[in-house]
């Protein structure tokens, strides 16, 4: 659903933000010239944060990422947004509604029945362009428009997951739409980070996501030679983007061939592929828009603030932050965690997901990324009880156990080791 956004706080949260106990800001630096750039900045959990010269403030980053922890690959659902919003507000002290939107970026990921690198493949335009194709060692495959007010993405999900050392159980194609200016959204409603919490425009996004799919031609997955030989041809010079390209000059032209294109696929060809990709975009949109919290405390808060929200917004100086999730931070790792449910003890990923012993994300899920979640964890344990072993093990004169001075954290650990030792030996 919503990924990346750009928004712009006002003018007085500068001083705010400069004050925030999580947040070292710095100023940028031309090691070329020397000069510094016009305004700080703070990075906070892939946010970052500019305050500029101005007074202006702006924050950008994906708000997926800020929840999930790593990548974008899994789902977020209208109530997640509602709350990761929610909890930036009341961690950073601004009200949703005061915060302008200058970018937005949302998308779906669609599974489907084969690699959607097939799909991506024989897409050969868009309206009246063609796309820019790029491939990456047989690790990537996307194609992009890129139009004045914003950009249009598709590539292999799944592809790009296994790059990163993730398993991922099925194929998965990712549609992503990017507005740059805010304009392409004007009819969508969409103008501050309060309206992301309102069903009504994620159903407009939803919308203008699938219109702006459905702009994209195909190329016929064959030719069946039983067609007119005019229509043959067609299918088979409107295979190729550079067919089309020479027609962008002959408007109507161009708009003629490419309906009776589609017509001609949709009756003799159909496209198995591009029709589970519109429909699942569908589909899924429609589920994630619509997906109950899988705690009912949550029910009925979305697109509500909560009284924290404003309590902190109104007295910004005084408030006492915490940093993102505040309402979580007294809590045990492991343990149910009201409205978000269980998160990883390294990453903060939500695994509330996985079986409820689990403290950390799982190996069979995101692979070698979870298996840094586990190591991050237990290596300074592992390393501090070998070198307790490695002292232990030389000759003194007196005990050196009593002695030593370890970390409450895994004091217990390192001597339940010893003590096992000595009772081995």
């Amino acid at each position: 659903m919503v990924d990346f956004v750009k928004i712009e706080l006002p003018k007085g949260m500068g001083a705010v933000l400069a004050k925030h106990p999580h947040l070292d800001f710095y100023t940028p630096v031309n090691e070329k010239t020397g000069e510094c750039a016009p305004h700080r900045e703070a990075k906070y959990r892939g946010l970052i944060f500019r305050i500029f010269v101005s007074g202006r403030v702006t924050v950008e980053g994906s708000l997926h990422k800020l929840r999930h922890g790593q990548h974008n690959g899994g789902n977020f659902p209208a109530w997640a947004v509602a709350t990761t919003i929610e909890e930036l507000a009341c961690s950073f002290g601004f009200q949703p509604e005061h915060a302008i939107l200058h970018t937005i970026e949302f998308g779906v990921n669609v599974p489907l029945p084969a690699s959607a690198t097939k799909l991506l493949r024989r897409a050969v335009l868009y309206s009246t362009a063609q796309f820019d194709k790029r491939e990456f060692g047989g690790k990537g495959y996307y194609i992009e428009i890129v139009a004045e007010q914003y950009y249009f993405k598709l590539y292999n999900k799944a592809m790009h997951l296994a790059s990163l050392g993730y398993r991922i159980p099925n194929e998965l194609l990712r549609i992503e739409f990017k507005a740059v200016k805010m304009q392409v959204l004007r009819k969508t409603g969409i103008r501050t980070l309060a309206d992301l919490l309102n069903p009504a425009c994620l159903m407009h996004l939803g919308d203008l996501l699938a219109a702006t799919f459905e702009k994209v031609v195909f190329a016929a997955v064959k030719v069946p030679p039983t067609l007119a030989a005019a229509d043959r041809r067609l299918l088979y010079a409107g295979s190729h983007p550079n067919y089309w390209q020479d027609l962008v000059a002959h408007d109507s032209l161009l708009r003629k061939n490419r309906i009776r294109y589609r017509a001609l696929t949709a009756q003799h060809v159909p496209d198995e592929l591009a029709l589970a990709a519109t429909a699942g975009l569908t589909s899924q949109w429609d589920w994630l828009r619509t997906v109950p919290p899988p705690c009912p405390a949550l029910t009925g808060r979305i697109g509500q603030f909560s009284s924290e929200v404003s309590r902190v917004a109104a007295a910004p100086t005084t408030a006492t932050f915490h940093g993102i999730y505040p309402l979580y931070k007294e809590l045990k790792p492991g343990a149910a965690v009201g409205l978000a449910g269980r998160r990883c003890q390294t990453c903060g990923r939500d695994i509330t997901g996985q079986p409820a012993s689990s403290k950390f994300c799982s190996e069979a899920l995101y692979g070698k990324a979870a298996k840094r979640c586990r190591n991050t964890a237990s290596n300074p344990r592992n390393n501090m009880r070998r070198a307790v072993q490695r002292t232990t093990q030389q000759a003194y004169l007196f005990d050196m156990v009593p002695h030593l001075h370890l970390p409450a954290t895994v004091r217990e650990f390192v001597l339940s080791g010893l003590s096992w030792q000595v009772q081995r030996a």
